[in-house]
């Protein structure tokens, strides 16, 4: 989260985030024979990533939030699929919603 705060927040602004809650996607089916310490993908087992948070804009406005961020298309982020990359899911989840959040900062004009 630091990585895309630096990534997508303009000098002067400030945001603090408190994870509350992880709900990596997939979930383990116990029932399933031979695979009951597997996390199985499905779309009813999205990412949930429960936080409260308080930004800052550059004119000391302050924002504080509690939000629940997911993504239910998580299945269908095509680079995710290729790799077997910790939280491939989660990664994706969050930047997404940083750039809904505070939008791009590399698209906008210096």
């Amino acid at each position: 989260m630091d990585e895309l705060g630096r990534r997508y927040l303009l000098p002067g602004q400030a945001l603090a985030i408190q994870v509350l809650n992880v709900d990596l996607a997939g979930q383990y089916e116990p029932w399933r024979r031979d695979a009951y310490n597997v996390r199985i993908y499905r779309d009813v087992y999205p990412p949930r990533i429960t936080m409260r948070y308080q930004f800052t804009d550059v004119n000391g406005d302050v924002l504080d939030r509690e939000e629940v961020v997911s993504d239910i298309d998580y299945l269908s982020n095509p680079h995710a699929r290729f790799t077997h990359a910790p939280l491939r899911h989660e990664k994706p989840m969050l930047e997404n919603w940083f750039r809904r959040q505070f939008g791009d900062r590399r698209s906008r004009p210096a």
